[in-house]
């Protein structure tokens, strides 16, 4: 098994390497399955989210679109500590759903292997609108690029 996990994650077999301290076996499983078994990106992103809170380094994924059906922008919150201001990484898309674009989901997998991620919260929902408030238009109006989000509760969504 430990041959599989360390093929799998690109980890030459002669290193002396603690897979078991950066990777609970349940990723390091995930991985190993995902690699043999030629999952999809996206599929693997759903199965580490499914997976729970396995402690930090932790993740967060979202998907915003300027309605409830494509998704132009995703963006990764990465937070190596508790406390600490996390990173951010947006990834944008304007001629396919970002959800299901093979570049961007494999972009999002690569930045949590850099940073080790253990745990990803991630929603697959449409999160609200793509443009930020504060940067692009005005604090506590509505986004004018978006009417379909004016006076929607997008956390109602969630549930």
């Amino acid at each position: 098994m430990r041959k599989l996990v360390r093929s799998a994650l690109g980890v030459d077999s002669g290193a002396h390497y603690k897979l078991h301290r950066v990777f609970p076996a349940a990723v390091a499983q995930l991985l190993v399955r995902c690699k043999i078994y030629g999952m999809k990106p996206i599929t693997i992103l759903r199965k580490k989210a499914r997976i729970g809170d396995q402690g930090f380094p932790r993740a967060t994924l979202a998907f915003y679109g300027p309605d409830d059906k494509k998704a132009t922008k995703a963006v990764l919150g990465i937070f190596l500590r508790e406390g600490e201001e996390g990173t951010i990484h947006r990834y944008f898309s304007e001629d396919k759903d970002a959800r299901f674009k093979i570049d961007i989901q494999e972009s999002i997998l690569a930045r949590l292997k850099e940073h080790e991620v253990r745990s990803l919260i991630m929603v697959e929902k449409i999160f609200g609108c793509p443009h930020e408030e504060g940067i692009d238009y005005p604090e506590g109006e509505a986004c004018p690029q978006c009417p379909f989000w004016k006076g929607r509760d997008r956390y109602a969504a969630l549930e």
